[in-house]
């Protein structure tokens, strides 16, 4: 290792340890904590963290996984707990310090779907249209990741169901059953020009006419997807931006998903 690698590594250690100690007294942790502890994890694989020679969240969202390690480890008693990242943009001295310093195993590729059972797959800030396609193609069961739910006051119902139909499918589910247990009705939508339909009233003056917004009827075909049941919890600490890791877990949650 040169002198300039050596310098670099020591400084992202040192920034580690500051940074997973911080956050070890956390209330974002101690929420991540209270969702997971329950479910039986044998395999950790972190996707789409971000180069963290780079990236201060990035280091905290490195750091949480390492917490989440440690309490397996400790607490479970499960010593042979696998732990894998896998990020295309990973520099060398990326890769160098997660696996030298950390021990955990760099991945070459996102395609084993083996590693899904009794897997928990970290996923802070997982772009939605990868998100999509990971969900299509591997199924998984335990999720940390986007919070599914934030992507329907992006877009109407029909066009996140063209894009993206199995994060559609989840966050209608999600959204269904919070209104059921809020009572509170039909949540607002994003508005979208082909939901909008000009009518006419029959007292108005001439030429007058009223814009009404009629939602698009959705069909989910829930009946061809993977899954039956999804359960999320969102780690609401996350979006308190005031903490010194600033947006690092903003809109994280977790996802249990069932057949």
């Amino acid at each position: 290792m040169s002198s300039v690698s050596a310098d670099l590594d020591e400084k992202l250690w040192v920034s580690f340890v500051e940074k997973k100690k911080i956050l070890k007294k956390s209330k974002v942790f101690e929420q991540v904590l209270s969702l997971i502890v329950p479910v039986q994890i044998q395999k950790i694989r972190c996707l789409g963290l971000g180069a963290v020679t780079d990236s201060s969240l990035a280091m905290y969202q490195l750091c949480l996984l390492s917490l989440l390690v440690d309490h397996f480890k400790e607490v479970k008693e499960r010593e042979e707990l696998e732990v894998s990242l896998w990020d295309p943009i990973f520099t060398e001295e990326d890769k160098k310090f997660i696996s030298d310093r950390l021990k955990y195993v760099i991945l070459e590729d996102n395609d084993d779907k083996k590693a899904v059972k009794n897997t928990l797959f970290y996923m802070p800030h997982f772009p939605i249209e990868v998100l999509e396609k990971f969900i299509t193609e591997t199924e998984p069961e335990y999720l940390l990741s986007n919070d599914l739910t934030v992507y329907t006051n992006k877009f109407t119902d029909t066009k996140f169901f063209q894009l993206y139909p199995n994060s559609a499918r989840m966050a209608k589910i999600i959204t269904e059953q919070e209104e059921k247990i809020k009572g509170t009705g039909v949540l607002s939508k994003a508005l979208d020009n082909d939901e909008f339909h000009i009518v006419t009233k029959k007292k108005q003056r001439k030429g007058k006419n009223t814009i009404k917004y009629t939602p698009a009827v959705v069909d989910y075909k829930f009946e061809s997807a993977f899954f039956r049941k999804i359960v999320m919890e969102r780690v609401t600490e996350g979006n308190i931006l005031s903490n010194v890791w600033d947006s690092a877990f903003t809109d994280l949650s977790f996802l249990h998903i069932s057949p």
